[in-house]
This record gives C-alpha cells, structure tokens and sequence, in this order.
C-alpha cells in the first residue's frame, strides 16, 4: 500500500487481487529452471548439442540444494555460460601429436 502512496485502503486491493486470480481461474504458475532453459536457448538459438548440454546441467543442479536459494534464471543462466564455455573448449581442443 505505501508504494501507491496509501491511494487504496486494504479492502480495496483485496478485491483487486481477487478479481485477477479469478480472471486467471488461480492457475499461477512458477516458471522453473527448465522453463528458463528453453526460453533462453530460444533466444540465444543454441545448436542441438547445446541445448543438450545445457538440459545436462540444468538437470545436475537440481541435486545441489544450495542453488535453490537462487533464482532459477540466475542458475540457468550461469548453466549457458557453463555450456558455451565448454562447447568452445571443445572445439579449440587437439590432440597431441
């Protein structure tokens, strides 16, 4: 309420708040480390392998409990730079002769 210098009263933006949630019938979905991990490799136009490796990864930091206190498009978005760093490894990559 402080936000909208006091504009509203309680009532008023409990009402509001419940006339969005029933025009959205309270389906309220989260988006989660997948979600962003499609979105992003959308837009970034990863290659098949990338995408890959980054569902790989995004999948492995779900063990790792101390990553949940982050947001997942911060933990996806290290996972990109994970990935393309390693896809760029790799190609630079030789075997000695």
């Amino acid at each position: 309420m402080n936000s909208a210098n006091y504009a509203y009263n309680k009532d008023e933006l409990l009402t509001m708040e419940h006339t969005i949630l029933s025009l959205m019938r309270y389906q309220i979905v989260f988006p989660t480390r997948l979600d962003f991990a499609n979105y992003y490799a959308t837009l970034l136009s990863l290659s098949p392998r990338q995408h890959h490796l980054l569902d790989f990864l995004v999948g492995i930091s779900l063990v790792d409990f101390n990553l949940n206190y982050l947001p997942a498009s911060q933990v996806v978005a290290a996972a990109i730079h994970v990935c393309l760093q390693v896809i760029v490894l790799c190609l630079n990559w030789s075997l000695p002769v």
